[in-house]
C-alpha cells in the first residue's frame, strides 16, 4: 500500500481540481436548479460511479492510450458537450411543476431520478477533465504503488468520494437557491448553463482538433 502522506497528497490534490466547476458540476448545478435539491444525492450517486468507472479504466490502460492518442480527448470533449445539449432538450420537456398535478407522481419522480442519474453518469464519464488528470497525475501514485491491487479501489475511492461530496453540495447549495427564490425562470437558467457548457464543450473539441 502507499504511505499515509501519499494518500493525503493524492486527496488534497483531488479535492483542488473536482471543487472547479466543470461539466459535471455544472450539470449537477443545472439539475437541481431546474428539479430542486430533491435530485441532489442521485446526481452525486452517479457523478461518484461514474469517477470509480473511470479510475479503473484509467488504471486498466485507457490513461496510456489517451497520452498516445491526444485526439481521442477532443473527441470525448466533443461527444460530452453533445450530451449536454441533448441532456437540455430533454429537461426542456421536463416541467416540474406539474408534479403535483400528475395523477401518478412516483412514477413521474422515478423518471427524473432516472434521467438526472443516466446524465449525470455519462457526462462524468466523458469529462476531459477527469482523464487528463488521471493521464498527467494518477501515473506518479501507480509507478510506486507495491500492491495495485489494493491501491487502485483505495485511490478510486477517494477520488469518488470527494467528487460524490462535491457534487452532492454543490447540488443542495443550487436546490435551497431554487426552493427560497421559487422562480419558475429556473428552468431557463439551467437550459442556458447546458447549452453554453455544450456548445463550449464543443468548440474546444473541435478546436483541439484542428
Amino acid at each position: 500500500m502507499l504511505s499515509l502522506h501519499d494518500y493525503w497528497f493524492y486527496a488534497v490534490t483531488s479535492a483542488a481540481i473536482i471543487i472547479v466547476p466543470g461539466p459535471t458540476m455544472m450539470t449537477v448545478i443545472s439539475f437541481a436548479l431546474h428539479f430542486g435539491r430533491a435530485v441532489a444525492l442521485r446526481a452525486a450517486l452517479a457523478v461518484m460511479a461514474a469517477s470509480v468507472t473511470t479510475i479503473i479504466l484509467a488504471g486498466a490502460g485507457l490513461s496510456i492510450l489517451l497520452t498516445y492518442t491526444p485526439w481521442l480527448v477532443s473527441v470525448l470533449t466533443i461527444f460530452s458537450g453533445l450530451f449536454c445539449l441533448y441532456t437540455a432538450s430533454k429537461i426542456a420537456r421536463q416541467n416540474p411543476t406539474q408534479l403535483q398535478l400528475n395523477h401518478n407522481v412516483m412514477t413521474e419522480k422515478k423518471h427524473i431520478n432516472a434521467m438526472v442519474f443516466k446524465n449525470c453518469y455519462v457526462i462524468t464519464v466523458l469529462n476531459p477533465k477527469g482523464h487528463i488528470f488521471f493521464i498527467a497525475f494518477l501515473p506518479q501514485f501507480l509507478d510506486k504503488s507495491p500492491n495495485l491491487w489494493v491501491d487502485i479501489p483505495i485511490l478510486a475511492l477517494v477520488f469518488a468520494g470527494i467528487d460524490c461530496i462535491t457534487a452532492l453540495s454543490y447540488g443542495f447549495l443550487a436546490g435551497t437557491l431554487r426552493q427560497r427564490i421559487n422562480n419558475p425562470n429556473f428552468k431557463y437558467i439551467s437550459l442556458v448553463v447546458f447549452v453554453i457548457v455544450g456548445f463550449m464543450a464543443i468548440y474546444y473539441g473541435i478546436n483541439n482538433l484542428i
